[in-house]
């Protein structure tokens, strides 16, 4: 993400702070800045609903207390967090997490 303030400027890799763009002199303000209007993008909704979405955001925090919380993205999602939030909604299993998957195959041959 890019702050405005030229002082707080920060290029940010995900959860990584690399530097503040006075570091970085072959890189121009203007290239981080949008030419058009911003459109709203409601890609964090979780739900229409409100009370489907707190709903939706405590089946998340129950899922994640399941998950090891190593955020190795083995699974394919960046952060154990962001799988809880794919399993909740539906657009992965729990056994996509390669730890838990590990867990229940010695389950099944301990058997």
């Amino acid at each position: 993400s890019v702050c405005q303030n030229v002082d707080l400027l920060y290029l940010v890799v995900p959860q990584l702070v690399v530097g503040r763009l006075s570091d970085f002199p072959e890189i121009s303000r203007e290239q981080f800045m949008s030419k058009g209007e911003v459109e709203y993008n409601p890609a964090l909704e979780l739900a229409d609903d409100p009370k489907k979405a707190m709903e939706i955001m405590m089946r998340i925090a129950q899922i994640e207390e399941k998950l090891p919380g190593i955020d190795c993205a083995a699974c394919g999602s960046p952060s154990c967090a962001c799988f809880a939030q794919d399993v909740a909604l539906g657009k992965s299993k729990m056994s996509d997490c390669m730890i838990i998957m590990k867990k229940e195959l010695r389950d099944i041959l301990a058997d």
